[in-house]
Parts: C-alpha cells; sequence; structure tokens
C-alpha cells in the first residue's frame, strides 16, 4: 500500500473502489484500516476510498511529536495530502479525531460533503479537560475490548508496545493546555457544504446537546442520533451507521451530479 511524503510526513494510506473520492479519517489510538474495515465492501461499491493513518498512528510518521496532536496539526496534514492527491473535491468521513479534523478542513472550504461521527467538544473547556483528564492509562489498561486492543497494538509495527502510552500523554496535553485545540462552534455558518453528524445518545465523553446545538448552527447540516450507542457510534452500531454514512454521501452524489 502506498506513502506520499508531505514535508517531514511520511503518510500512510489503503485505497480501493471506484467512484467519486471519499476520505476515512480514523478515531484517536485506531488506524484507518481498524476503524473502518467493516465499512470498506459497502463504500468502496460506490467510491473511491482513501484511508489514511493519521500522524503517528499506524504506519505514518510522527515529525515534530513536541507539538502534540491537535486539529489543526492533523487538518494541516490531511489538506496537503488532498492537494497532493488532488483530492479538493473528495468527500470525507471522520470519527473522534477524524471529526475534528474533518470539521477543520470543512472549515477551509475543501471537500464537497462530510459526516462528522462521535464530535469532539468544542466550546466547554471545562467538559472538554474532563474527558481527557479522564482518558488515562489506567483506563485503558483495564479495558479488554477489542477497540482497546487494536488500540494498544496498533503501532507496535512502526513504534513499539508503548507507543500509545506517549501519544495518551501528548493528545492529553493537546486538550487540556493547547488553545489551538477547541473547535469553533462559531464558525459552523462558514461550512457550507452538506454536513452530516452522527452521534450515539449515551455519549460518556461529550453531552447530546452539543451535537443539537452544532447541528443547528450548520447551513446544509442533518442529523442522527443512534440509540444505546456511547461515544464510538462506529464501534457500537456499525450496520446501522453503514447505512446512515452510506445513504448520505449517495444523495450527495446524486445531487452534484444533477446540479453539474
Amino acid at each position: 500500500m502506498p506513502f506520499v511524503i508531505l514535508n517531514k510526513l511520511e503518510l500512510f494510506y489503503e485505497t480501493g473502489g471506484e467512484g467519486t473520492p471519499l476520505i476515512l479519517l480514523h478515531n484517536f489510538l485506531h488506524t484507518g484500516l481498524r476503524c473502518w474495515e467493516h465499512y470498506i465492501p459497502a463504500l468502496s461499491e460506490h467510491f473511491k476510498l482513501y484511508i489514511p493513518d493519521l500522524r503517528g498512528h499506524g504506519k505514518t510518521s510522527w515529525p515534530d511529536r513536541e507539538l502534540g496532536i491537535t486539529f489543526e496539526i492533523v487538518a494541516d496534514d490531511i489538506e496537503n495530502f488532498m492537494k497532493e492527491l488532488g483530492l479538493e473535491d473528495a468527500f470525507i468521513a471522520g470519527v473522534s479525531l477524524g471529526s475534528g479534523t474533518a470539521i477543520k478542513l470543512a472549515y477551509r472550504g475543501l471537500g464537497k460533503a462530510f459526516v462528522f461521527a462521535a464530535m469532539p467538544n468544542d466550546y466547554d473547556r471545562e467538559i472538554t479537560c474532563k474527558a481527557a483528564e479522564g482518558f488515562t492509562e489506567e483506563l485503558m489498561e483495564s479495558w479488554d475490548s477489542s477497540w482497546a486492543l487494536a488500540a494498544k497494538n496498533g503501532h507496535t509495527g512502526r513504534y513499539g508496545p508503548d507507543h500509545w502510552k506517549e501519544m495518551l500523554k501528548l493528545w492529553k496535553n493537546s486538550c487540556i493546555y493547547d488553545s489551538a485545540f477547541p473547535l469553533q462552534r462559531s464558525l459552523c455558518n462558514f461550512i457550507k457544504q452538506p454536513s452530516l453528524i452522527i452521534a450515539g445518545d449515551r455519549d460518556s465523553f461529550f453531552p447530546l446537546q452539543y451535537y443539537i446545538d452544532f447541528y443547528r448552527a450548520l447551513p446544509d447540516g442533518a442529523i442522527a442520533i443512534l440509540p444505546g450507542c456511547d461515544h464510538l457510534v462506529t464501534q457500537e452500531r456499525p450496520d446501522l451507521f453503514s447505512r446512515i454514512l452510506l445513504k448520505f454521501f449517495l444523495d450527495c452524489k446524486r445531487k452534484l451530479e444533477m446540479d453539474r
């Protein structure tokens, strides 16, 4: 599978399928393939998929790691990736970290349609810091879920078995101390592209009202709230998530074709 060199970053990505380009951005501590593997068969029938490992994850390098992992930095990476491969008009879907990155890209006018799943908080520093502080090494070590195992083991090939601990520490610092980390809900009216928010009704990190407020601020927004789901809706209701995701992007594709 290919790598692309973007300044000092060596970015790994998977690709497959045919049709309108669709970029899939994974959540924190996962890899592109692990996050999206359930969705590749259905999506690749209609779209040309690009599934990168974000900086510091999987097979992608991590230059300037002292700067941490912020949405701005990761969005810079993906913007460069899009321009290098001629994907400025791609559809984009992101989960958690990938969702925050996708929002930044939408602010910048990149991409034609977006899905923001399990969005991180943007306007309440207290909630953001509380969520970050509660996400500890001890909590990760206690989890035996497939998500936790993949998070701990998915980066060992390039970085070694304890890499996730360094990532977690720097990410928490970005959340708590970096003023560039929060997203700016006040800028939602600049997101003109069709955008779908997908949230779990039992998200333990961020309140449901946050997602609703964000949706109401979007000029061309929609929202799907999945019942019985925590933060990572992609892991908990994959079949339902898949149907919603595919229908939204197919509808966007048809509308763009009709407008040509």
